[in-house]
């Protein structure tokens, strides 16, 4: 048996003794009425929430933040934030939890799988954004309603689901940060996380060049040489893949998709969308409703 399966046969008899952690702090669905604000503010608690419906932003320091529905805003522990809510009530899944209700995660192996988890306890970042990923919110929404409702063996279900759920959110991070290299150049590895974090924002990447003390050119070169694609490019896929989604998932308008992945009008997303896919997002919606 090597080492990772040993530590995690560990973990789960763990999960069949008593532990005296509450399983979090704050666990609940939870409607925040238009305008509303709070903070700043900071915990030592990890935040994880999930946007079911509406729009809100956080505010880092300078930086704020927009999340739209099925959005997922991972705030790390001693980090202070302030929310706000826009013209319309936000709905928001909430966990706020400590690392001690599941210490065996922090095993050296563990963490070397789990990137959230290495990124927590070496306090690499502020927070985390993720766009629409239907599976961490439905793991968020469960972890809620299993505190919530507390039926029997409520607390083995709940530790499992949060280590499934730390697992899916470290593959989330590790396939949209992939290289083709062995090591990366970390002013890329900066530049990717910060585009992958605001790309339904408009991104000026002459100033992302500047964050890093380098040149727009410098900066295309380091995505050419290691990525084989310019940051313009990079950016308009992501935009492109969220859009996909959102045409798989609902029956939003050409108009709110467009502004939903960051482009300035349905006209210039219509035309980007066809570049990359070779068909128009029309089109493509009517073909995957034609496949079902």
């Amino acid at each position: 048996m090597d080492a990772l399966s040993q530590e995690l046969e560990t973990i789960i008899k763990e999960l069949l003794t008593n532990n005296e952690k509450p399983l979090a702090e704050v666990f609940r669905i939870i409607d925040f009425p238009p305008y509303f604000k709070f903070g700043p503010h900071k915990h030592q608690r990890i935040e994880i929430n999930i946007v079911t419906k509406g729009y809100c932003t956080m505010q880092f320091e300078s930086e704020i933040v927009g999340f739209n529905k099925n959005d997922c805003m991972i705030v790390f522990p001693d980090t202070e934030h302030y929310f706000e809510v826009s013209a319309k009530k936000v709905t928001l899944a909430q966990l706020e939890f400590n690392l001690d209700i599941f210490t065996d995660l922090q095993v050296a192996p563990l963490e070397k799988s789990m990137v959230l988890l290495h990124r927590i306890l070496t306090n690499s970042q502020s927070y985390i954004k993720i766009f629409n990923n239907l599976e961490i919110k439905s793991l968020v929404q469960h972890i809620v309603s299993e505190i919530q409702q507390q039926r029997e063996g409520f607390e083995i279900m709940t530790r499992l689901l949060y280590a499934q759920l730390f697992m899916v959110i470290s593959r989330h991070i590790r396939e949209k940060i992939s290289f083709p290299i062995t090591r990366a150049h970390p002013v890329l590895i900066k530049s990717l996380e910060y585009i992958q974090s605001h790309f339904t924002e408009n991104i000026d990447l002459s100033q992302l060049a500047a964050q890093s003390n380098i040149s727009d050119r410098y900066l295309r070169k380091l995505f050419q040489e290691n990525l084989k694609i310019s940051p313009v490019d990079y950016l308009l896929s992501l935009r492109i893949d969220l859009a996909k989604t959102i045409l798989k998932s609902n029956d939003s308008g050409l108009k709110e998709i467009a502004y939903l992945c960051g482009f300035s009008s349905p006209q210039y997303f219509s035309l980007k969308f066809k570049q990359h896919t070779g068909i128009t997002p029309m089109v493509y919606k009517k073909l995957l409703f034609r496949n079902l």
